[in-house]
């Protein structure tokens, strides 16, 4: 058996090395390969031809070659020494690259670029023109050599003359130069590692709250002497929540079993960890030594969720079948108008969207999450991942490249076109998910929820903890099917992240001895 797996294994590795040496051949046509990996979804591998194709457009020196599959084959790459120059990833995975020195920290690729944005946009913060062309003469020549210096101050005086503003911001393209104030702060939080920033953010999503608007009519509707449920607002706490929920919970055939929900709880580790942040509570410590899980506040907020299902009785639990929905998906079942309240990503509109254009047969609109009645806190989680740069990439200068054009406004807006999460770029992120007849109404409300959201602080996927950190996960994912209560999943959570965690620092110990010893053997000469 371990003969055929290492069959397997060598066969994958020839290939990637095959190709790889095929497509360097792309050289001695003067141009330079980088290649592109992505996860192999037929829509994601449709957006990174189309992103390609636009970035050789406006860079002809280079070629991307696209290779696609799951994190096992990026790390047969790296393993093969063909790791691939510009990689995509959620950010829970980059610690652990990180860790292990397989891709580039990009702090000073970053700061570089920062810099030569600063020295262009102070250029519009000259109002003097003398001053201003001395200024444009003193750019760095890697900005604007001297002939594009002599160009930028005869149109900068030809456009005064006229009596018009000149912007050099725009003429030297600013933009084009990476800075961390066109990102989302979630978003960067993400992709940093002790200190250091190890990819550039793409995508992601914060959760908010989507909900049917028809159904809160129709229950007005049916109940005209009750009090009027209103729509979700900013204005809601979860108790707003949750007696809009219970209301919007019916048994509309009369048949004794619940066909309509009116919310609908995740209790993954993509969604329980705001109910936790906004009860006060924290999963892991600051020093991500000690899991938190165990603390009054997490208690609380898991409590919350628990109720939800189990004394209220508003929410599908993990066994409900809901009779006559398509799929047992929290989307479908949103989409089939059997339940009133989702806690989603923007993902979610692969369901509700076709080409940008809504196409459920009901009215249905976002908000934002409601706020902690106690903490007064509405904190969402970010979902999301970058573009990391391979450590042993040969083309360093070609991949920042195309890592800073795949985040960019081109390809961010490419990317949001194509699909349903929002943007790391501000600005692009901004104008798209507003404007004339846009839909759903409150669809901007994403940029608000992406500026008080945060990403997850506790996926450890370094070596030992992996087993320890599913098995205390997998406490709280028992609370849906009702075989633990809340307060004993969040201790048992605790205990097993903490066993996790104390096997994690021995062995980084262990390691760091080790690493000293082989420093002490390669001094003495031995």
């Amino acid at each position: 058996m371990k003969v055929v797996v290492w069959l397997l294994i060598s066969l994958v590795l020839l290939g990637i090395v095959y190709s790889f040496s095929t497509c360097q051949s792309e050289k001695t046509q003067g141009r330079i390969v980088v290649t592109i990996f992505d996860w192999p979804f037929a829509i994601q591998i449709q957006l990174d031809n189309e992103l390609i194709k636009t970035f050789e457009a406006k860079n002809p020196d280079i070629k991307g070659l696209l290779v696609t599959g799951n994190e096992q084959k990026y790390m047969t790459m790296v393993t093969a020494g063909v790791a691939p120059d510009v990689a995509g990833t959620g950010y829970g995975y980059i610690h652990y690259y990180a860790e292990r020195g397989t891709i580039l920290p990009l702090n000073d690729l970053i700061e570089a670029d920062e810099k030569k944005r600063n020295a262009i946009v102070s250029l519009d913060k000259i109002a003097d023109p003398a001053a201003r062309r001395k200024a444009i003469l003193a750019l760095d020549e890697s900005i604007a050599d001297a002939g594009a210096k002599d160009r930028a101050i005869a149109e900068m005086d030809k456009t005064i003359a006229d009596g018009k503003t000149f912007n050099c911001a725009e003429y030297f393209n600013a933009r084009h130069y990476y800075s961390r104030d066109d990102y989302f702060p979630a978003t960067l939080e993400a992709v940093t590692y002790k200190g250091k920033v190890y990819a550039l953010p793409s995508t992601g999503s914060p959760v908010a709250l989507i909900y049917n608007k028809d159904m809160f009519d129709r229950y007005n509707r049916e109940h005209p002497d009750g009090p009027k449920l209103q729509y979700p607002s900013a204005k809601w706490t979860w108790d707003d929540y949750r007696k809009a929920a219970v209301a919007l919970t019916q048994d509309r055939d009369n048949n004794g079993r619940i066909d309509v929900y009116g919310a609908s709880m995740g209790f993954h580790r993509n969604r329980f960890p705001m109910f936790v942040w906004q009860s006060g509570g924290e999963v892991i410590s600051t020093d991500k030594n000690r899991c938190l899980m165990d603390s009054p506040e997490a208690i609380r907020g898991i409590q919350f969720m628990y109720d939800m299902l189990w004394k209220y009785k508003c929410a599908p639990t993990a066994q409900t079948q809901i009779e006559g929905a398509t799929e047992q998906d929290e989307s479908v079942r949103f989409k089939e108008q059997r339940i009133a309240m989702l806690l989603t990503t923007r993902y979610s509109y692969s369901k509700l969207l076709k080409e940008g254009k809504i196409i459920t047969d009901f009215e249905w609109d976002i908000a934002p999450l409601p706020k902690n009645p106690d903490t007064g806190s509405r904190t969402s989680i970010y979902i999301g991942g970058g573009w990391m740069i391979s450590a042993g990439t040969r083309n360093r200068k070609e991949a920042w490249r195309m890592a800073k054009f795949l985040v960019g406004d081109k390809a961010s807006e490419l990317t949001m076109q194509a699909g349903r999460a929002i943007v790391a770029n501000i600005a692009v992120a901004e104008r798209m998910t507003k404007g004339p007849n846009h839909k759903p109404d409150h669809d901007h409300l994403w940029i608000d929820i992406m500026n008080d959201c945060r990403p997850k602080d506790f996926e450890y996927r370094v070596g030992v903890a992996g087993p320890m950190f599913d098995k205390a996960m997998g406490e709280i994912y028992e609370l849906p099917y009702d075989r633990r209560k809340p307060k004993e999943a969040c201790i048992n959570c605790a205990n097993f992240f903490n066993q996790g965690l104390k096997a994690l620092r021995e062995k980084q110990e262990r390691d760091r001895k080790e690493r000293e010893e082989r420093q002490k053997k390669k001094g003495s000469g031995q």
